[in-house]
């Protein structure tokens, strides 16, 4: 349905195109003797019919042009897109919502970079824990294979069960200090790459940074 009509307002001799939504004239031309286009009235009526017949197709040019993107305002000559904003020219409808398209883009890596960050130092903490368990377990092991072997040499040679009795503190401080050396060192290694996880954040940050300030830019124009 057309959304512009010509409107003949024989008492002030202006050839109107009027809007059918708003009811408001958009544009008029006169034929009146002395100020329209040609020396008849016949013809000076057709000259202005053929300004509206113009004028209306413009409008509608512009209207295709701005597609569903936007919506073209005759009465204000700016393009209105469906988040309200307003924009001179359809170009700018166009980089606008390119830059649009690439905010939102970026700020859907940003996420996926945060939550993969956070798998990350979950990550991090379940292998520390495991290397913990696993260095536990291994100096249990090596602690009972090494008394094992020492009772076997001391006993089988027949030595005193006092004489292994004597050794067994210095076997468990040996190996609990082991232990607790390896411990210290996976903590340290894992508090190493837990450190490493907000940098990689912040590098994120700054790489947004600039996007940030151009969707502020448009969120307040």
């Amino acid at each position: 349905m057309d959304k512009y009509r010509i409107n003949n307002h024989n008492p002030s001799k202006k050839i109107q195109v009027i809007d059918i939504e708003t009811g408001r004239v958009l544009k008029s031309w006169t034929y009146r003797i002395g100020k329209g286009e040609g020396v008849t009235e016949n013809r000076r009526i057709k000259n202005a019919n053929a300004n509206a017949n113009n004028y209306i197709k413009s409008l509608q040019n512009k209207q295709t042009v701005a597609s569903d993107i936007a919506e073209y305002n005759p009465e204000t000559g700016l393009y209105t897109t469906p988040d309200g904003k307003s924009y001179e020219s359809i170009d700018e409808v166009r980089r606008a919502n390119e830059e649009s398209r690439r905010i939102a883009e970026l700020q859907e890596t940003e996420d996926e970079t945060g939550e993969q960050l956070g798998e990350l130092e979950q990550l991090i903490q379940r292998s520390g824990r495991a290397q913990r368990q696993t260095a536990e377990r291994v100096g249990a092991r090596q602690q009972g294979q090494l008394m094992g072997q020492l009772q076997r040499s001391i006993l089988g040679t027949g030595g005193e069960a006092q004489t292994l009795g004597a050794l067994v503190p210095q076997i468990q401080e040996q190996g609990e200090r082991g232990l607790l050396d390896r411990l210290t060192g996976i903590e340290a290694q894992t508090a190493q790459q837990l450190q490493q996880v907000p940098k990689l954040a912040i590098g994120q940050e700054t790489t947004m940074a600039p996007w940030s300030k151009l969707n502020s830019k448009y969120k307040t124009k």
